[in-house]
């Protein structure tokens, strides 16, 4: 047991002392959050939703409509031959608590290379819930898994950040590459976490930081047959682009201007799209003593093709979305 313990304080006594003479820093921090549920209600009707998209809402509303009615029509007539009805409220009960654990590791090596991993605990439902053949099932693996009797050690880690930091201090340079959130102003063109790269260039004389980024949102790029690990040279995916220019001239206002191209040659979705997108924007926040607001303007514009002809004529006649967003805030 002496001897035990004397190997254990040396290798820790070594890593302590590595870590030191490299100057790595390790920072932990995170949140921890528990929550309660106790929901209750009373459904008129026995409806089944189609988890299908709507590709004729005319149709669908219709045989809706035709189901209600049949079924109260034949209340009617059975309660008329003195018979209990066959509509009754459907009672739903939903009563579970649900935990998840944000967890970010944060190491720097020096002022020039810094990442962080981000990792997510949960949720992890307990109590009462029931288990759906799609999700909350603690026998499967994944965020929602776990918190049953004997069940709570499932595998429900997953990574939500996975990225290096490099830097250049002296141009104001910064380049993060790896599993990241890209978001646009507000989140109004693109909010989501995936894997990329990000250029940061700050001009602190004309108060303005130049952005520019890449995501590779999707590859269903097939192997050679010859399974030599390469890749056809057909790319079957999908490449997003980006560029910002963010202004701060005037302490009480921000600007920012954005373009964001999405290339998509996968093909490979249910509606089999393809097509080359724009997204241009216009932010403009301004805050005051009493109250702020923000005028925000976007342009959508660009090509998209289906080869499913029947999901394309359906959908043909939905125009891009071109919308001006206005938001007002006041402060007491």
């Amino acid at each position: 047991m002496t001897k035990l313990f004397v190997l254990f304080f040396f290798l820790c006594f070594s890593i302590y002392s590595q870590e030191k003479e490299e100057s790595t820093k390790l920072e932990f921090s995170g949140s921890l959050r528990v929550r309660g549920f106790n929901l209750e209600r009373d459904a008129l009707l026995n409806r089944s939703t189609s988890t299908q998209p709507v590709y004729n809402k005319q149709s669908e509303a219709n045989q809706q409509s035709t189901a209600n009615q049949n079924a109260v029509n034949n209340d009617i007539a059975t309660r008329s031959t003195g018979q209990p009805a066959t509509l009754k409220p459907n009672k739903e009960k939903l009563n579970y608590f649900d935990t998840r654990v944000l967890l970010n590791l944060n190491f720097v090596s020096s002022r020039y290379i810094d990442g962080i991993w981000g990792i997510a605990v949960g949720d992890i439902p307990f109590g009462g819930r029931g288990i759906s053949n799609t999700s909350n099932d603690p026998y499967l693996s994944g965020p929602g898994s776990g918190g049953e009797l004997n069940q709570i050690s499932a595998a429900n880690v997953q990574t939500n950040f996975l990225y290096v930091n490099f830097k250049i201090p002296s141009e104001n340079i910064a380049i993060r590459t790896g599993i990241q959130q890209f978001s646009s102003a507000q989140g109004r063109v693109l909010l989501a976490n995936g894997a990329g790269a990000l250029i940061t260039k700050d001009i602190p004389k004309y108060s303005t930081t130049l952005e520019g980024g890449w995501i590779l949102a999707r590859d269903r790029t097939p192997p050679n047959p010859d399974s030599n690990g390469f890749r056809s040279t057909k790319n079957i995916k999908a490449n997003i682009l980006f560029a910002k220019v963010k202004l701060n001239i005037i302490r009480s206002m921000k600007n920012e201007i954005y373009t964001y191209f999405s290339d998509d040659d996968d093909n490979t979705d249910p509606e089999k799209e393809t097509g080359h997108l724009f997204w241009h924007g216009l932010f403009n926040e301004v805050n005051l003593t009493k109250f702020s607001f923000v005028i925000h303007g976007i342009l959508n514009e660009g090509k998209v093709r289906s080869q499913n002809r029947k999901c394309f004529l359906q959908r043909r006649g939905l125009p891009y979305p071109r919308s001006g967003i206005f938001n007002f805030k006041h402060r007491d």
